[in-house]
C-alpha cells in the first residue's frame, strides 16, 4: 500500500504498522522464513489534545423541547472529530436533574424551569478535560418571528391516469 505525502517521525512512531515477511539463505543454502505484524510505537493510540461541546450554552423553551449536545474531540494526528453518542468514553451529566435531565447519547429533557442559576451539563471523555455546558430552562421565552426558505418539494405520484390494475 503506498504512503501519500510523507509521515513525520512522531507519525511513524504512533501510526506505523510493518508487515515482515522474511526468508534467510546462509551461504551454506540454510533457509529460515518467518513473518511476523509490529506496531512502529507502543501503542495505536493518539493524544487527546482537546475537546469542543456545540452549542457553548443552550435556553430551552418549552416542556417539548428537545436539544442534542456535539461533542468534537482534537486528536493528535486525526485532527477535530465529532464524536458518536455511543463512543466508548463519552459521558453526559447534568448538575440538577430535577430541572435537566440528559441522556447516555447527549439529549437535553426540561424538567423545570431554571429561574435563578442555569443548570450545568458535563461532558467528559477519556483524556481530555471535562467541559461544562450552560443550560437555561425559560417557558417564558416566546417566538416572535418564524420564516422559511422558499423552495420547490416535488412529490412523485402513485397513480397516474390509465395506469389502473
Amino acid at each position: 500500500m503506498p504512503v501519500e505525502g510523507t509521515l513525520s517521525a512522531a507519525e511513524f512512531m504512533y501510526d506505523g504498522v510493518v508487515l515482515m515477511d522474511v526468508n534467510i539463505v546462509d551461504a551454506s543454502g540454510n533457509s529460515a522464513s518467518f513473518n511476523q505484524l509490529a506496531f512502529t510505537g507502543s501503542d495505536v493510540n493518539e493524544n487527546v489534545e482537546g475537546m469542543r461541546v456545540s452549542p457553548e450554552a443552550m435556553v430551552l423553551t418549552n416542556a417539548l423541547d428537545r436539544q442534542t449536545l456535539n461533542t468534537y474531540v482534537d486528536f493528535e494526528f486525526h485532527g477535530e472529530v465529532q464524536l458518536n453518542t455511543t463512543t466508548s468514553g463519552l459521558s453526559y451529566a447534568s448538575s440538577d436533574t430535577s430541572k435537566v435531565i440528559v441522556s447516555s447519547s447527549g439529549v437535553l429533557y426540561p424538567i423545570e424551569e431554571t429561574t435563578d442559576a442555569p443548570v450545568y451539563i458535563t461532558v467528559s471523555y477519556s483524556g481530555a478535560p471535562s467541559v461544562q455546558v450552560p443550560v437555561n430552562v425559560d417557558y417564558s421565552k416566546i417566538i416572535t418571528e418564524f420564516s422559511a426558505v422558499e423552495s420547490t418539494l416535488t412529490v412523485p405520484s402513485l397513480y397516474s391516469k390509465g395506469s389502473e390494475s
